[in-house]
């Protein structure tokens, strides 16, 4: 099974080794069972390395597994911009990253998208462009603490509606998102 992995942060760069652990580890233990792995990462850079190089690498293969990756730089406070404008902005870097992918390795069987914002809407586009199905693992702690605004429960239920399957991490944050958006989580 060709399986695409898309994770809502940077992946393991040089900058920030342990972006994305989870989702490489992920990666690695699906190749090892015999699958085909790629990663499709996007994302902004803080301000942080405002004047300070971030170095990654567009695209290369760890283990056999496709990683591409598109990071810009972002010249505002991530938190102080609206989200439907950052999601905007988010979507037009993973098309375009995406398309790279599929032309050079192919339609994916699935896609794992980790986390609603921005995963989530990434492959919710894949399925409707693509007519390839999506399974979502929910990690953000922002819903528990209340940081996820309610203007974005209709777009969530809609990915919920079009996952093929939902799961989070643990079973007290099950609870909390069974309840938010009445769909049910592995």
């Amino acid at each position: 099974m060709h399986i695409l992995i898309i994770p809502s942060d940077h992946f393991v760069t040089e900058k920030s080794p342990f972006a994305s652990i989870f989702q490489y580890e992920q990666a690695k233990a699906l190749k090892n069972v015999g699958h085909s792995v790629g990663v499709v990462s996007v994302g902004f850079i803080t301000l942080r390395y405002l004047f300070n190089k971030y170095p990654y690498k567009k695209f290369e293969q760890i283990n056999n597994i496709n990683i591409y990756r598109k990071y810009k730089r972002l010249l505002f406070v991530h938190r102080f911009i609206p989200f439907l404008y950052l999601n905007f902005k988010y979507k037009k870097l993973f098309k375009n990253e995406v398309k790279n992918y599929i032309k050079k390795h192919g339609k994916p069987d699935i896609i794992h998208a980790h986390n609603f914002l921005y995963a989530g809407f990434f492959a919710l586009h894949i399925k409707e462009k693509y007519n390839i199905p999506f399974v979502l693992t929910e990690h953000s702690t922002g819903f528990a603490r209340g940081l996820v605004r309610k203007e974005l429960d209709k777009k969530i239920k809609e990915i919920c509606q079009q996952a093929s399957a939902l799961t989070c991490v643990s079973s007290p944050f099950k609870k909390l998102l069974e309840n938010r958006y009445e769909f049910k989580f592995s």
